[in-house]
């Protein structure tokens, strides 16, 4: 298994970290973790192309929170995460940012509605089932991507799975003071074109800017320790 604990260099920092974002994110519901047993387990080399964090609903400049999310998972990932900017988007014909999103927003139906981790598979559960399915739309995408990062010269690294998370508001309470929002999160095998894992969470903050850029700043290393199932 990718054995990602030893990047936590002791058991005290590591108790430390559990208990900073067991208490700093206390409007946290239950982490629901879906995993595909489908796929192979993660080598301890394995690296991660982080795709462009997306934030839709939550008020103020969303460049801006879209990137304090970004770069803390970004940071979650250290050494074995590469980041986007690192990779030069104009080597591609496949837009990131719209990959991501479309990725991100169709991953909890995916897995919630249809119990599939393949994109592939689940165009020809819909009611249309042809070429302009979303599902069938991805799949092709993402086949591209794969073939392109494997093939491109230019680079010298080649990520083996995709990482990405998303943000959608679920709204602000009746008297205006807590807002509510769903963090989708997962894994994407390259190789096997498989989604590898799906995390989903909602947290509810103060509606206020300061508290909501303090979430984002911390989301990634909580996002990343569920997603694989960190004490």
């Amino acid at each position: 298994m990718f054995n990602l604990r030893s990047r936590f260099k002791s058991l005290s920092l590591n108790r430390v970290l559990v208990f900073l974002l067991s208490t700093l994110l206390t409007g946290c519901a239950t982490p629901v973790l879906y995993s595909n047993s489908r796929v192979s387990e993660m080598a301890d080399e394995a690296l991660f192309l982080l795709l462009p964090s997306v934030i839709h609903g939550l008020a103020g400049d969303r460049m801006a929170k879209e990137w304090l999310l970004y770069r803390s998972f970004v940071d979650a990932f250290a050494d074995r995460g590469l980041s986007s900017e690192r990779l030069n988007k104009r080597r591609y014909q496949i837009d990131f940012v719209e990959l991501s999103w479309q990725m991100s927003h169709a991953m909890q139906h995916l897995v919630t509605v249809h119990d599939s981790y393949d994109y592939g598979q689940a165009y020809t559960f819909g009611d249309s089932g042809h070429s302009q399915d979303r599902f069938y739309q991805l799949d092709i995408e993402l086949s591209r991507l794969a073939q392109l990062l494997r093939s491109d010269s230019q680079l010298a690294v080649r990520p083996d799975y995709l990482a990405l998370i998303h943000i959608d508001s679920l709204g602000v309470s009746a008297g205006g003071e807590q807002l509510k929002y769903r963090v989708v999160a997962g894994i994407y095998s390259l190789p096997q074109q498989r989604l590898e894992r799906v995390l989903s969470l909602v947290q509810q903050t103060p509606d206020q800017a300061l508290a909501i850029e303090h979430d984002l700043d911390i989301l990634g290393m909580l996002v990343y320790r569920q997603l694989f199932e960190l004490d």
